[in-house]
Formats: structure tokens, sequence, C-alpha cells
């Protein structure tokens, strides 16, 4: 599936796998936002490029839309690596979320992952964690407490 602005300068991929990485979690990736200019180099000169990750408890379909949106951001002005917080890119197609903005994480909910390497760009990988306070991340994939 494909997500674009809505000026359709910009436009990306989406892969949605259910029950991964566990029953109940539903991932999404980014395809070919890495192609987005983040503005950093490797120390030979190559591009840095960055695709998006997220897990989300399967009841809630949102997620590729609000990774889209954070794809949609990378690029001059705006900054991209651990810590970057995106806001409203969830609250802004879904203004009752109680957790409005995401963050970039190292992913931490699957297996490594490895990063992308040839002659013309290096691509790594960035998790979407949830963020409601500029103090506070949240995992987006919540772990179900024993009763």
């Amino acid at each position: 599936m494909t997500r674009t602005t809505a000026d359709g300068a910009k436009k990306i991929g989406m892969v949605e796998v259910a029950d991964c990485p566990q029953a109940g979690i539903t991932s999404w990736a980014s395809v070919a936002a890495s192609f987005f200019p983040t503005g950093y180099r490797t120390p030979d000169g190559r591009p840095l490029g960055v695709e998006l990750v997220a897990g989300i408890d399967s009841r809630w379909t949102f997620m590729g839309d609000a990774v889209a949106a954070c794809a949609f951001e990378i690029g001059e002005p705006n900054q991209v690596g651990p810590g970057t917080v995106y806001r409203g890119a969830i609250s802004s197609q879904h203004p009752d979320a109680t957790t409005p903005h995401l963050m970039s994480v190292p992913p931490f909910l699957w297996n490594p992952f490895g990063s992308f390497s040839d002659a013309d760009i290096h691509v790594t990988w960035l998790q979407r964690a949830g963020h409601r306070r500029r103090s506070r991340v949240l995992p987006v994939a919540r772990v179900q407490r024993p009763q």
C-alpha cells in the first residue's frame, strides 16, 4: 500500500505485517523513505537514508498513516535521528489520541535490523515510539500486564 502527501509531492510505500513480532502486534514499515534526503553522509561521502518501523496493538489501525506522516518530515529543515520527536504524527489524523506524538528510537521490538549499504547509499532503521510529553517516551506496542 502507498501513502502520499496531500499535495502529492511525496509518496512512499508501507508494509503491514500482522502478529509480528508477537501475536496481537502489527508491525508497519516504510518503503522508500530512504529516498528522501536526510542531509547526513557517511564518512566516505555516501548519503545516509532512513527507513521507519513501528509496532502496535493490532486493534489500532492508524499506525501506517502515522509512520508515513513521519517519513514525509524527513529532510531539510527537519532533523532525523534517535530522539527526534514528530509532533502531532498521530493526533493530526486522530485528534482523540492520548499519545499524540512519535519519537525516533533504535528498533527494539524485533530481532536486530541490519543496515543496507552499497556504493551509492547507506540505509538504517529507526523505530517510532509513542510520545506524550517532552520527557517521556512510551513504547507503542504495549505488553499486557498479568492480572
